[in-house]
């Protein structure tokens, strides 16, 4: 039967798995660590040797100050790799440290006289350090190469971005027929038709809106016709509730009706696609049969997610 001290060490080591490069599914991790959290406060302190470490009550003094430090330094100094997760561990512990010897203990002891300007003081220099950090390259972050090469990638896609109008002018919204909620039907309609003699079709969630107007100044408008349809919980490939299923639905009858040459699936994916893949997965197996069903209707198939080019998948059609 685990007694209290087992609970405890078990507890801690939860708290520790934050601490390690690995990433952990967050909808596992938060539960576990808020339950943990929940143990260890009702564990009374004084009759337990774990919870009355002397170590332990010296990081709870300095736990405010770690939680003030953690996020600048991990901003400055992004943890893209194992090394990088040993230094921000260090530095942030080492700062906290120093902080709070030099700073927050004698804070505490300040009278409203002293502290007045104190914070006046913290103030300009919290100005002046933003400033620093957008004005100096000390502060600009490195990646490794491959990192690197994908962050410029996507970089010299943003000026397309912004100087494209966002005020689709030149399309049209049309009445959806079909059972999709008012308020879930993020955009639905054609856009003006182009002079090709091809047919696009763009599906998703909101993320279809931010990539219709890049993707049609890329082909220059060489469409015969361009139709879009943006829902809550459209992620076309994937379901994970009844809200995914009925997108999933109109849009597979809106393939199958207009059967584009070109579709392009644009979505940020629910959580539910992080976990890892097992044997048998019956996420990929979905994904692969959806993928069949639109291939039937379309000559070329992309699916572009979240990432932007560091995670595109296309697929060529049967047609």
């Amino acid at each position: 039967m685990l007694t209290k001290d087992d609970g405890l060490i078990i507890s801690l080591s939860i708290f520790a798995l934050c601490l390690l490069p690995h990433q952990f599914t967050v909808l596992a991790l938060r539960p576990a660590v808020t339950l943990a959290t929940v143990y260890i406060i009702n564990c009374e302190s004084h009759d337990n040797l774990i919870l009355s470490s002397k170590l332990l009550g010296y990081i709870g003094n300095i736990s405010y100050v770690v939680y003030l430090v953690h996020w600048p330094v991990i901003a400055i100094f992004p943890p893209l790799s194992t090394q990088n997760y040993i230094f921000l561990i260090i530095s942030i512990f080492v700062s906290s440290i120093t902080i709070h010897h030099i700073f927050e203990q004698k804070y505490l002891k300040l009278d409203w006289k002293a502290l007045v300007p104190f914070v006046f003081i913290l103030v300009l220099g919290n100005v002046f350090l933003q400033n620093s950090i957008r004005e100096h390259s000390f502060w600009n972050a490195t990646y490794p190469t491959d990192v690197q090469r994908i962050v410029s990638m996507n970089k010299a896609q943003l000026p397309n971005f912004w100087a494209l109008d966002p005020q689709m002018k030149d399309c049209t919204e049309e009445v959806l027929e079909d059972s999709i909620e008012p308020s879930r039907n993020y955009g639905y309609g054609h856009c003006q038709q182009g002079h090709g003699n091809f047919s696009i079709m763009m599906l998703g969630n909101s993320f279809v809106l931010n990539f219709m107007n890049p993707i049609r100044a890329h082909f220059h408008q060489n469409y015969s016709d361009f139709r879009y349809m943006s829902f809550s919980g459209g992620y076309a490939i994937t379901s994970d509730s009844g809200e995914s299923r009925s997108s999933m639905v109109v849009f597979k009858k809106h393939v199958e009706q207009f059967k584009p040459d070109v579709l392009f699936i644009i979505v940020k994916h629910s959580y539910n696609v992080l976990f890892p893949i097992l044997e048998n997965d019956q996420i990929v197996q979905e994904m692969e049969e959806n993928i069949k069903i639109y291939e039937k209707f379309v000559k070329k198939l992309y699916i572009i997610e979240k990432y932007g080019l560091h995670l595109i998948h296309t697929r060529k059609g049967e047609g």
